[in-house]
């Protein structure tokens, strides 16, 4: 089955998968309609090689990735979609707020630094409370070379790709849509590849639903759309 993320006015092609028998999916919020929710406008942008600047993905010894990390509903550091108007990309249950695919498109800097390593896009993570539960972010393994997320307040003095993570997961907070901090880290212009999924596959009257998502870094959107 396949659905469509609206993202400003483009249609993203979403593919869903579905584990188990029957598919639930999550309401809007009583507090946020879908109409209140706005969306960014990507617009054609050309990048040519001579305007960005890269270094190879630099690793470490002292940390090691890991295979996940978790945050709690505890974890969250307010609540709701924020001031409106204001470019959000909508994964499933997950909301990426101020994440516009023309800025993204825009970045030129991918180089590595001793210091603090590589640039944190960071963009306030909201995981709607109306989700089944719980919700895993995922970088796509054809992406987990030269990109990670980072959502874990202990490892934010210097951005590594050894010190990032490739999935997150989300505790859903019952009465409120959760906010969280956090983003990612990109090493080279790429089409950074996500899926978000909700919920748990491990018997039959349990499902797992699925989003994908394509972003932008450093390259034209139309790139990650074809």
């Amino acid at each position: 089955m396949r659905e469509f993320l609206r993202f400003g006015g483009r249609l993203l092609v979403l593919a869903v998968v579905v584990a188990g028998c029957t598919t639930t999916e999550g309401t809007p919020s009583t507090e946020t309609s879908d109409s209140e929710r706005s969306t960014a406008t990507a617009l054609p942008t050309t990048t040519t090689e001579s305007q960005i600047t890269t270094s190879a993905p630099a690793t470490t010894t002292s940390i090691v990735r890991r295979d996940r990390y978790e945050r709690s509903c505890a974890s969250r550091i307010s609540h709701g979609y924020g001031p409106r108007p204001i470019p959000t990309l909508h994964v499933g249950p997950v909301a990426f707020l101020a994440l516009d695919f023309e800025e993204t498109a825009r970045e030129r800097d991918f180089t590595y630094d001793p210091e603090s390593g590589y640039v944190g896009r960071k963009y306030v993570t909201v995981v709607d409370r109306n989700a089944v539960g719980p919700v895993t972010l995922t970088i796509d393994e054809t992406s987990r070379e030269s990109a990670g997320l980072v959502y874990d307040a202990t490892r934010s003095g210097r951005f590594t790709i050894d010190g990032s993570d490739h999935t997150v997961i989300f505790e859903v907070c019952r009465t409120l849509d959760a906010q969280f901090n956090g983003g990612f880290i990109v090493a080279e212009p790429m089409c950074l590849q996500i899926t978000v999924t909700d919920g748990e596959a491990t018997a039959e009257e349990e499902i797992a639903q699925s989003w994908s998502a394509s972003i932008p870094f450093g390259v034209s959107p139309e790139t990650c759309t074809e």
